[in-house]
């Protein structure tokens, strides 16, 4: 996934969602259980928060990264059919 970069990619991994935003990542979720799909779903999510981490760093020795920023709102609209 290319973070940070737009509105719209949403990765899953296990039962966890990464949605990206172009200023923040949300990260929801699941479990990570005490067994090998457990173990399995950690190594994933470490490898998108080593890929986050990876992405703030670029943005900080670019002199691009604030250090704090106010979160935009949400501007979606609530869904007719709902």
């Amino acid at each position: 996934m290319d973070y940070f970069a737009n509105e719209s990619q949403v990765l899953r991994v296990g039962d966890f969602e990464f949605a990206n935003r172009t200023d923040r990542i949300t990260i929801g979720g699941g479990d990570i259980t005490r067994d090998e799909d457990g173990l399995k779903t950690l190594r994933a999510l470490a490898e998108q928060l080593r890929q986050i981490e990876a992405a703030l760093t670029v943005d900080r020795d670019k002199g691009q990264l604030p250090k704090k920023i106010a979160i935009k709102a949400d501007t979606s609209e609530a869904n007719p059919f709902n």
